[in-house]
């Protein structure tokens, strides 16, 4: 049997998420029923369940214009594809953290989400427009890994 070695990348997401995780629980409880958060999750739910017709209700103007109808519709479904085959079973997501930022000069909030099964795990990145709870940017950070 081999063992399967972390990339640097990996480690240093983990620590992130460790690091975060550790945050006072009152200020993420707070934090973790906040609209930011609740639209991710619903996001990460309708990418579970190929509820391709909401998704891109989710997004931000900004993103919705870099591209057409068709290549976004093509997009997102190709997406939800990948997203049903790597996390087979369902889908349940935790709150790991939150921040307020800026992500393109736009006032933005982070957040960091994990995503899990019976089997798999990985997390997913957000940024949502401040002013209007939509996402800007969306993007797993760690691969799939498996549940020992």
């Amino acid at each position: 049997m081999t063992k399967k070695i972390l990339s640097p990348n990996s480690i240093l997401i983990i620590s992130f998420v460790l690091f975060f995780s550790s945050c006072n629980s009152s200020q993420k409880k707070e934090k973790e029923n906040s609209t930011e958060v609740v639209v991710c999750q619903n996001f990460i739910n309708d990418l579970a369940n190929q509820k391709l017709d909401k998704l891109k209700l989710y997004f931000d103007d900004t993103v919705l214009k870099a591209a057409d109808d068709s290549t976004i519709n093509a997009a997102l479904k190709s997406v939800s594809i990948k997203f049903k085959t790597d996390y087979d079973g369902e889908v349940k997501t935790r709150f790991i953290s939150s921040e307020i930022t800026t992500r393109e000069n736009i006032p933005s909030t982070f957040v960091l989400l994990k995503i899990e099964t019976a089997t798999k795990f990985g997390f997913y990145i957000f940024y949502l427009n401040s002013k209007n709870n939509k996402i800007i940017l969306v993007q797993q950070v760690v691969e799939v890994n498996s549940k020992r």
